[in-house]
């Protein structure tokens, strides 16, 4: 299923607003991210090409962003006896390990996260979830509600991972939010792009899905965009 539209038809060129015709340019090999080649498609009508990434993932990402498969469904651990998500195969991999062992990872482990992440790999999952101190009222605001969070709750886990006195107990913090988002609710890979790009981890997204009347678009606006 490709997508009906490309990221360049809200443009300002001579071409913008024209239909576009979209067809695969070549497949991409990565050393990172799915274990799959990725597809590069190319708009005829605007002359551009870009990356079509696999859903759960994001660009230039190493892993994935949410534990889903690659058509959007919940992936769970196999052998866990209640439903847990498979956080440890996203980008939240480092707190969760981190908080289930209750100790930082040693160096002389080359297994270990904290051998292969840098000390401050924590900020960016902070910042995903609303953990971000610096967060202004209206950016929490908007995080909460696209994580499908109750706004004191977020205000509330801020503070403490704030307080909190090393990544021990900062991992802690984050993955109780995260448990929280196993929850009903909207598509859990939508609340997390929604979230990323409201504090300005990436840019504008576009999503596409499988509609009834066909390919189905979602847009993400970043953080200063006008909503779409």
């Amino acid at each position: 299923m490709l997508p009906t539209r490309c990221v360049y038809a809200d443009g300002d060129s001579d071409q913008a607003g024209r239909a576009c015709r979209i067809g695969v340019d070549h497949l991409r090999d990565r050393k990172t991210g799915p274990a799959f080649a990725i597809t590069v498609l190319r708009c005829y009508t605007h002359g551009r090409a870009f990356t079509l990434y696999p859903l759960g993932h994001f660009p230039y990402g190493r892993v994935a962003l949410a534990p889903v498969c690659v058509d959007g469904e919940p992936l769970w651990i196999a052998d866990a006896d209640d439903r847990t998500l498979a956080w440890s195969s996203t980008l939240f991999a480092g707190a969760v390990a981190v908080a289930k062992s209750g100790s930082k990872p040693q160096p002389s482990d080359p297994d270990a996260w904290w051998a292969t992440e840098p000390p401050d790999a924590l900020i960016g999952p902070a910042a995903l979830l609303g953990l971000d101190p610096v967060l202004d009222e209206r950016t929490a605001e908007a995080v909460a509600r696209q994580l499908e969070l109750p706004l004191l709750r977020l205000i509330d886990a801020s503070r403490v991972y704030r307080q909190a006195r090393g990544v021990v107990a900062r991992a802690q913090v984050l993955t109780a939010i995260l448990d929280e988002l196993a929850g009903p609710g909207r598509c859990l890979l939508d609340r997390l792009l929604g979230a990323g790009a409201r504090v300005g981890l990436w840019g504008q997204v576009e999503r596409w899905g499988a509609g009834s009347a066909g390919p189905c678009r979602r847009l993400f606006p970043g953080r200063g965009m006008p909503a779409g």
